[in-house]
């Protein structure tokens, strides 16, 4: 029974501490930069003047609303 305890109590431990972690890391800037680095993995992009207007319109505009 004490071993099932200490076992409980360090998985609730483990938990916690990643928890606060992920609270720590997930920051309005960091996912703002994690938007960007996956839009431009998952799109083509071609050359021309209206790709910084769909990058400030669409992804940034975005995060800045989910504050």
């Amino acid at each position: 029974m004490e071993k099932q305890k200490a076992y409980t109590d360090a998985e609730f431990y483990k938990i916690t501490k990643e928890i606060e972690a992920n609270n720590k890391k997930l920051t309005p800037e960091y996912l703002k930069y994690v938007a960007l680095v996956n839009l431009s993995n998952n799109t083509k992009f071609y050359f021309g003047e209206s790709i910084p207007k769909y990058i400030s319109t669409n992804v940034l505009t975005e995060t800045n609303n989910g504050q």
